[in-house]
């Protein structure tokens, strides 16, 4: 009997495990239900990122990188240790921004967005240059910062002057005193090419841009989200030539901006960019039923989520495919539509257990539901329901 091919392809399961991690649990109970049942199965780990968390990890993977640590800035300007990867024959560096600038790096108390700076995400730059690379791909999602990309720019030679010509302060408080913008005189990075994978498309101003959208979610009040949205229209006032409206323009703190106007970068949607460089249409292709997942799934899933885009290709492929989720939020009429073969199931959580022991429970509880959900795949595929039934 030849063996089934299964694809296991998730996310990340936010603040529970990362996507390789859940990758490994639902392949566990996979092959826990195959050796069960004596039925050969041939299980494809393929973990994901939409640009966002894990993308280092994910791409590295894929594309042979070595993990390198690096001394940089932190959010708050203080020294700490970060990972960025590498592929010495393509001179080929992966960056996730959040690294430099996560808002995971911080205490609730410590988030103000006025003071948070990219510089980290200059220095983490220099590094790639210093070792000589041609291209460079960066994820920018969960950030702590709105400051525009300015003070990575400041990293690479770029100053930002007040109106008496002095530095303005770094952090996203400084943007609406900057008055001139020098360029340095030797610009190595309009030689290397620059992508940088967005999960969002707002653009750097406006009702759904940086400021409005995101500045709340990283510490800034009312007043604090006033004076960011000041500041990120004087910056795109300076950079004339970088279209402020331009889709995730706002991503990261209007990050997505600075990398364009101070670097030359493009900015890609990075689930197409990701399932390109993974060849994951190949993979589908390949394979009898799918199984992704994400730590919660709700209406907007279908809308150029992983889980979304996962339910959308196996749809056009005819392939069955389940979405294994922490949490699921009905209704999920727009994910469902994507593909009349796909399921959807939440893991199991005792009503009394706490919200951090259930997130401690995630791997293990994985693998049991992929267990159960893979045995159910195969009785429908040899059909023993209807066999017992047409045999009564």
């Amino acid at each position: 009997m030849e063996p089934i091919h299964v694809l296991v392809c998730p996310d990340s399961f936010k603040n529970a495990l990362p996507a390789p991690e859940v990758a490994a649990a639902i392949r566990e109970g996979i092959e826990r239900a195959a050796a069960k049942l004596q039925i050969p199965v041939s299980v494809t780990r393929l973990p994901l990122s939409d640009g966002g968390e894990g993308m280092g990890d994910v791409l590295g993977q894929v594309l042979g990188c070595s993990k390198e640590t690096c001394r940089i800035s932190g959010p708050l300007g203080e020294e700490r240790d970060a990972h960025w990867w590498w592929h010495e024959e393509k001179k080929l560096a992966l960056i996730e921004t959040a690294e430099a600038n996560g808002i995971e790096h911080l205490q609730p108390h410590e988030r103000n967005p006025l003071v948070t700076t990219t510089r980290g995400v200059g220095e983490l730059l220099e590094t790639a240059l210093r070792r000589g690379a041609k291209e460079v791909i960066l994820g920018i999602g969960g950030s702590a910062t709105v400051d525009g990309g300015k003070d990575m720019a400041t990293v690479l030679g770029y100053r930002f002057l007040d109106a008496s010509g002095h530095q303005v302060p770094a952090g996203g408080g400084g943007l609406s005193a900057v008055a001139k913008i020098i360029s340095p005189e030797h610009q190595a990075w309009r030689n290397v090419k620059v992508e940088v994978l967005c999960d969002v498309t707002n653009p750097l101003t406006g009702e759904l841009g940086a400021a409005k959208v995101f500045g709340p979610q990283k510490g800034a009040t009312p007043a604090m989200v006033a004076e960011l949205e000041q500041g990120l229209r004087n910056l795109a006032r300076l950079c004339p030539e970088t279209d402020s409206q331009t889709p995730g323009a706002g991503a990261a703190g209007g990050l997505g901006f600075g990398l364009m106007a101070f670097v030359g970068a493009k900015l890609v949607h990075g689930f197409p960019k990701i399932a390109e460089l993974v060849h994951l249409r190949d993979h589908l292709k390949q394979s009898m039923f799918v199984i992704t997942g994400e730590g919660c799934s709700d209406e907007q899933s279908a809308y150029g989520k992983i889980c979304g885009e996962i339910a959308r290709m196996t749809g056009e492929l005819g392939l069955p495919c389940v979405i294994l989720s922490g949490a699921l939020r009905e209704p999920l009429t727009a994910l469902r539509q994507l593909n009349p073969r796909l399921a959807c199931l939440a893991l199991a959580q005792s009503p009394e257990e706490s919200l951090e022991d259930a997130l401690a429970q995630t791997a293990q509880r994985l693998a049991l539901r992929s267990e159960d959900l893979f045995c159910l795949f195969l009785a429908g595929l040899t059909k023993p329901f209807e066999d017992n039934i047409s045999s009564a």
